[in-house]
């Protein structure tokens, strides 16, 4: 954009007393200035042109740029894609079970990490792994021996002291020990006398107690048979007699029955019903009571026989009685 200056006017704009010659002077040199001012604008427009300019050439050779790496990058792609189609190719093979170590597993293989070797390279890093861990193996078992070695030597050396200890302990317990009369003949001939006499006397008395006990297992084995038998035999009567029982609990039914009918109808004669009514009352009371008293005598034996059992088979468990516990008591003998 172009700025114009207006002229000055020398009648208006020179101050008064100027000569001539420098107002002339002042105004060439203020045209001068103002198409100095007016270059310089022009200029600065000019270079706001070149340098919007050179920012859209800028702008575009980015964008080329960019897209010439999009296109190498793109290019580059395209040839390696093509040199793994080239010499990556699936080849369908046929292996046998175990030769092949990746996983099966689902139902797609991933094959992108599967590599194909040949079978003696296989063979070969296997046989270097068998030759290391035999090595392995091998010392291994050569530290476990020399340990277990150590082992024995510390159980040797544990026992002896263990054996030392004991031999102190019976040096200390024979220096400490009394010599008695018993002692003496002990060791004069050999044997103790007074204490074979004692074993010849408590295996006398052991096997006349175990004559004693048999005998008396015997007998209670007598006895728990008899009481059986009075069981079984108290048994058969109380079936009978509650047989006996539900025969007069039907009469009595009976019985009630009639009576009903006959006061019903009104008859008078009611004096022979009611006497052999109290009649049957009386024997069922009878039964039942000698039925009570047969169930507590079979309570009584069935106890009985309990406790014989027990006698039969003894416990060895005492009750401690009541008291002073430091006061003997005597058991009489059964």
């Amino acid at each position: 954009k172009k700025v114009t200056a207006e002229p000055l006017d020398p009648f208006l704009d020179r101050p008064e007393g100027l000569d001539l010659v420098w107002w002339d002077r002042l105004v060439e040199a203020r045209n001068s200035k103002v198409a100095s001012e007016d270059e310089v604008m022009r200029h600065g427009n000019t270079l706001k042109e070149m340098q919007k300019y050179l920012q859209m050439i800028t702008d575009e050779d980015d964008k080329y740029r960019s897209r010439i790496e999009e296109i190498l990058r793109e290019l580059k792609e395209f040839r390696e894609e093509r040199q793994r189609s080239m010499y990556n190719l699936e080849i369908p093979l046929k292996l046998k079970q175990g030769q092949i170590e990746i996983d099966l597993e689902g139902a797609t293989m991933d094959l992108t990490d599967a590599v194909l070797l040949h079978r003696l390279v296989v063979e070969d890093v296997n046989e270097i792994i068998k030759k290391h861990g035999g090595n392995k193996v091998d010392t291994l078992t050569a530290i476990k021996d020399f340990k277990k070695g150590i082992y024995d030597v510390q159980w040797v050396n544990k026992k002896l002291d263990m054996q030392a200890d004991d031999l102190v302990e019976k040096t200390k317990e024979f220096q400490l020990l009394r010599v008695t009369k018993n002692l003496q003949e002990f060791l004069k001939n050999g044997e103790d006398t007074a204490n074979a006499a004692e074993v010849v006397a408590l295996e006398a008395r052991l096997e006349h107690n175990r004559k004693l006990q048999e005998k008396n297992v015997e007998e209670h084995r007598v006895n728990v048979r008899k009481i059986n038998h009075q069981v079984r035999e108290k048994r058969l009567q109380n079936q009978e007699i509650q047989l006996q029982i539900e025969e007069m609990d039907h009469h009595v039914a009976e019985q009630n029955r009639i009576r009903e009918g006959q006061d019903k109808q009104g008859q008078q004669a009611t004096g022979p019903t009611t006497e052999k009514r109290m009649r049957s009352l009386v024997t069922q009371r009878k039964l039942v009571d000698i039925a009570k008293a047969q169930a507590e005598e079979m309570i009584l034996l069935r106890e009985e026989l309990e406790r014989l059992r027990l006698r039969t088979f003894p416990s060895f468990v005492e009750k401690r009685p009541h008291g002073n516990p430091d006061q003997r008591s005597t058991i009489p003998a059964q």
